[in-house]
């Protein structure tokens, strides 16, 4: 998504996740930037930047494992922090909290946002991004600082079509439009998260229900542990290991029926694992992959939704993954609907 910071305003061009709270963006001078943005947002250009102490509440808000402890004082107003994505705790961001002026499209105005000044990047996946807007449940989201309530948006699945974001009164659903269906929101009973959990009930494959045993994307009643969240900020969808082992054995005899071979190198630097030597063809012909949850809300997804495509070495992955913890509904499964808060 698009906005300015700052006074002079700078367009800024960042990543939206509904899967964390904090909004950050990279700052000058930046470690790790490659390749940076041009320009950095630098905060001693700006008239409108703002410093955070450490005892204030979106400081604390980071949470102890995220606070830098030897970088957060209230005189001088200073607050450190390293936020992590991911499990493996090699993609990080880090930086000082603060507060500055972003402008929306519309000329929408928003004063004393809390956010991220990163100056300390890790990880790849942040390469082609300025920053990245947290929309998760969390109080340091932008969703919560805006008071806005709830918010929609729409992926879209070519490169070359704006993906949309919409907030407030402007993000309920038309129900009378047509093909709009819902689902209940739910909190992890364990788990202090800013995630967007749903229950999914079950899926289908073209006309047929596959058998995966009820409950088995439940949220562990012990621990918090599974469940199902939608995370844009995730390329690739994970399913529970014994869900995705009967959603692949399906998609293999479905694409091997119609005269594709199964190759075992995957795309993607090797983390898909489920990969045939086809084309886009292939994806088209495929039936739908449906996913069923609570209150009657199917989401029926194309071949597009649930395949990628690897030109250069001739194959089409199942853009699914296993996961031996929570299920997450990732961007390529989101890709041109309309969903909302």
């Amino acid at each position: 998504m698009q906005f300015s910071i700052g006074e002079p305003p700078l367009l800024v061009s960042a990543e939206a996740d509904t899967g964390s709270d904090l909004v950050w963006v990279k700052c000058s001078p930046c470690n790790g930037c490659d390749p940076p943005p041009s320009p950095l947002y630098d905060p001693a250009q700006s008239s409108s930047s703002g410093e955070l102490p450490c005892s204030s509440q979106l400081c604390q808000a980071l949470g102890r494992r995220r606070i830098i402890s030897d970088q957060c004082s209230d005189d001088p107003p200073l607050c450190g922090y390293r936020y992590v994505y991911g499990l493996s705790g090699d993609h990080y961001t880090q930086g000082v909290l603060g507060t500055e002026t972003f402008t929306f499209g519309g000329g929408y105005v928003a004063n004393n946002v809390g956010f991220g000044c990163s100056d300390t990047i890790s990880g790849s996946q942040f390469g082609g991004t300025a920053g990245l807007v947290g929309l998760g449940r969390g109080t340091l989201s932008l969703v919560s600082q805006l008071g806005a309530g709830r918010f929609a948006y729409c992926l879209a699945a070519e490169p070359n079509v704006d993906s949309t974001i919409l907030f407030g009164s402007l993000a309920v659903l038309d129900t009378s439009a047509g093909d709009v269906s819902s689902t209940p929101l739910v909190k992890n009973p364990k788990r202090d998260t800013p995630y967007y959990y749903v229950n999914l009930l079950g899926i289908s494959f073209g006309e047929s229900r596959l058998l995966i045993e009820d409950g088995t994307f439940a949220i562990s009643s012990d621990d918090g542990s599974g469940g199902v969240i939608f995370d844009s900020g995730t390329t690739y969808t994970l399913l529970k290991d014994a869900a995705y082992q009967v959603v692949r054995q399906a998609v293999t005899s479905e694409i091997q029926s119609a005269g594709y071979e199964v190759v075992s190198a995957g795309g993607g630097n090797n983390k898909l694992d489920t990969c045939f030597a086809a084309n886009q063809q292939a994806v088209a012909q495929m039936p739908p992959l449906v996913l069923h949850f609570d209150d009657g809300a199917d989401m029926s997804l194309n071949g597009r939704n649930y395949l990628t495509t690897f030109p250069n070495e001739g194959l089409v992955c199942m853009a699914i993954m296993s996961s031996s913890d929570v299920s997450i509904i990732g961007n390529i499964m989101q890709a041109n609907f309309r969903l909302s808060s």
